[in-house]
C-alpha cells in the first residue's frame, strides 16, 4: 500500500523539495500552497494554510481519493525581520499565523483521521532558530519557539493513539526563502547599522547554505523509519555543535557568541 503523504509550502523552498522527491520515490505525496492549482492529476491542491475551513476541505479531499493520510508535513511558512521596535503589529500576527497556526489548522485537520486508523505521523517544521532567539528575527524565532511548544504538548496528547510526533529543525540552507524575507527596519531607524551587519551576515550563510535535497532525503528518512526520533536538527557541522553548547554554556556566554557573531 503506497504511503499517503500531505506537504504543505509544496511551491517552494523545502516543501517543494520534499514534494518533489518523496513523488520521485514512489511515495503519493499531495502538496499545497497558496500558488499551486487544484489538480488531482498532480496530487496538487490551492490551500492557504490560515484557512481551517480550506484545510479540513482538502484533507477530507484526500482521504476521500485515497482512503487515508499517513504523514503531514508541515513546511509552509515565511520571515520576517526588523527591529521589535520597527516592526509593524500587523507583520507581527502575519507571521504567527502563518508560521504557527497555519501548522495547527494542518494538524487539527488530519487528527480525525490518524486517530480513527490509530496511526499517522506529523512532521512539523521548527527551525535552528526556534532554539535559539535571533536578533532582528524575533518574531520569527517567535514562531518556531511555538512550533516546539506545541509539538512536544502534541506528542504527549496522541501518542495514545499511534500517532507520532516529529519536529525538524533546518539550519543554514540555499532556499528562495533569503530572498522573499520581508524587512521592516529602513535606513531612518536608529537600529539600522547593527541590523544591516546581523541580517547580512545571516542571509550571507543561507545563501552559502547546503542543498536543500539534503533535508528532503531527511524527511524520506524520517516517513520510512519504523521508531523515528522526536527531533532531528540538520545544517552545517558548527551549527549543530552550536545547539549543543548550547544546552550547557551559560545563557550569557550564548549571547556573547551571537553579538560577536553578527557584529553586534
Amino acid at each position: 500500500m503506497n504511503k499517503i503523504i500531505l506537504v504543505t509550502g509544496a511551491s517552494s523552498g523545502f516543501g517543494l523539495e520534499i514534494f518533489n522527491y518523496l513523488n520521485s520515490k514512489g511515495i503519493h505525496a499531495y502538496g499545497v500552497s497558496r500558488t499551486l492549482k487544484d489538480s488531482i492529476q498532480d496530487r496538487t491542491f490551492t490551500l492557504d494554510v490560515t484557512d481551517f475551513d480550506k484545510a479540513k476541505e482538502v484533507v477530507k479531499q484526500i482521504v476521500q481519493i485515497e482512503g487515508h493520510i499517513d504523514a503531514l508535513v508541515n513546511v509552509a511558512g515565511f520571515g520576517i525581520s526588523g527591529a521589535v521596535e520597527d516592526t509593524p503589529i500587523e507583520a507581527i500576527k502575519r507571521q504567527i499565523e502563518v508560521n504557527f497556526i497555519g501548522a495547527v489548522n494542518l494538524v487539527k485537520a488530519v487528527l480525525p483521521y490518524m486517530r480513527e486508523k490509530h496511526s499517522g505521523l506529523i512532521i512539523n517544521f521548527s527551525s535552528i532558530a526556534g532554539l535559539i532567539g535571533l536578533p532582528y528575527q524575533a518574531f520569527y524565532s517567535s514562531s518556531k519557539f511555538a512550533i516546539e511548544g506545541f509539538s512536544q504538548a502534541l506528542r504527549m496528547e496522541v501518542e495514545q493513539f499511534g500517532i507520532h510526533v516529529v519536529v525538524v529543525e533546518p539550519g543554514d540552507f540555499k532556499t528562495g526563502f533569503t530572498g522573499r524575507r520581508e524587512k521592516y527596519t529602513k535606513e531612518n531607524s536608529p537600529y539600522y547599522e547593527k541590523f544591516f551587519k546581523a541580517i547580512s551576515r545571516m542571509e550571507k550563510d543561507e545563501t552559502e547554505g547546503s542543498d536543500p535535497k539534503i533535508v528532503a532525503e531527511l524527511i524520506y528518512k524520517i516517513i520510512t523509519s519504523k521508531n523515528p526520533q522526536n527531533k532531528y536538527v540538520v545544517g552545517p557541522f558548527f551549527e549543530k555543535l552550536f545547539v549543543i553548547l548550547k544546552k550547557i554554556l551559560p545563557e550569557s556566554l550564548i549571547q556573547t557568541i551571537f553579538k560577536m557573531y553578527y557584529g553586534l
